[in-house]
């Protein structure tokens, strides 16, 4: 048999480029798990305050955020490939790099779905800003005020998320339109104009049920503020005739109490220590902190000497025989 170099070559050039490819193949399968991981992690942290603040504009900074992660993901895709390219055909290559699109939009999509799946828990904390707590941060006390106006704007905040994250609107033209039409009796989805059903995020049986939990935890927060604004407004109306009874039956211990302060050293120091507190107070406002704390104790004081008052008049009526 005579030997052949040419076959030789052939077949071992053959071999080696088989085993070259595969290389390559595994270092890019290994490469592309690593990188897509990395890509989530930095995803979920751009993102995270993004989604849970749900703002009108949400869909502006997840379009930036996704736009910004794209081309971070095929630059470092391009230049990893660039080992390669006498290995691999280019078509390959090509392919490779446009598959970073799918890749990262559908780790955009695992994300927004998890935050769809609480979607009802996203929408009550976006209500209970608006309803429990003023502009400047500090919470609402039920004293006076339009409560039904509140909790119309509050309820409306909420409700507002579920056409936010109805769809998946990382083009221009699904800024604007609505998937689903919010009335008093549910969700009506509009027929016009459409959308494709891979861009849908949330289904209308979804919705409703969100809705439906929704609005029941709504109502319960709007009895609790009901409940707190009848107890303040009848703790705060204090009758005159209970101010002169405290001042009549009182007034030894207020005379006791002014003569300490005037005659005593002690009283002129209590007296100079809360004009300090009281005005470390104003100077750094702390009144909006201080004044929910205070005030609850106050009423409740007012709101047991009234009852012992009333306990008191009813004790001394003469029973009838």
């Amino acid at each position: 048999m005579k030997w052949n170099y040419s076959d030789i070559e052939k077949s071992l050039n053959s071999s080696i480029g088989r085993t070259s490819k595969h290389a390559a193949q595994e270092q890019i399968k290994l490469f592309s798990q690593e990188f897509k991981e990395q890509s989530k992690d930095r995803l979920n942290e751009a993102l995270y305050g993004i989604l849970n603040e749900a703002a009108p504009t949400m869909w502006v900074g997840v379009r930036k955020v996704f736009k910004e992660e794209l081309e971070t993901s095929k630059s470092a895709f391009q230049t990893f490939l660039k080992e390669f390219d006498k290995i691999l055909p280019e078509n390959e290559l090509d392919a490779k790099v446009n598959g970073v699109q799918e890749t990262c939009l559908e780790l955009l999509r695992g994300i927004l779905d998890s935050k769809v799946g609480e979607i009802d828990r996203l929408m009550l904390a976006k209500f209970k800003k608006v309803f429990l707590f003023e502009e400047d941060g500090t919470a609402r006390t039920w004293e006076e005020g339009d409560l039904s106006s509140i909790f119309k704007e509050a309820k409306q905040a909420g409700e507002s998320l579920l056409d936010l994250f109805c769809i998946l609107r990382l083009e221009d033209e699904y800024e604007k339109p609505a998937y689903y039409k919010l009335t008093d009796s549910g969700i009506t989805e509009i027929a016009e104009p459409s959308f494709p059903s891979n861009i849908v995020l949330m289904k209308k049986v979804e919705a409703h049920r969100a809705l439906e939990r929704f609005r029941d935890a709504a109502n319960s927060e709007l009895t609790i503020a009901k409940k707190d604004q009848e107890r303040a407004m009848s703790s705060s109306s204090t009758p005159t005739y209970l101010w002169v009874l405290i001042l009549i039956l009182g007034a030894n211990e207020i005379w006791a109490f002014i003569s300490f302060f005037l005659g005593s050293w002690l009283g002129w120091f209590f007296l100079l220590m809360l004009a300090s507190i009281a005005f470390a107070i104003y100077h750094l406002n702390l009144t909006p902190v201080i004044l929910p704390i205070v005030r609850p104790m106050v009423n409740q004081a007012i709101q047991t000497a009234k009852e012992k008052v009333g306990m008191g008049g009813k004790s001394s009526k003469p029973k009838k025989d």
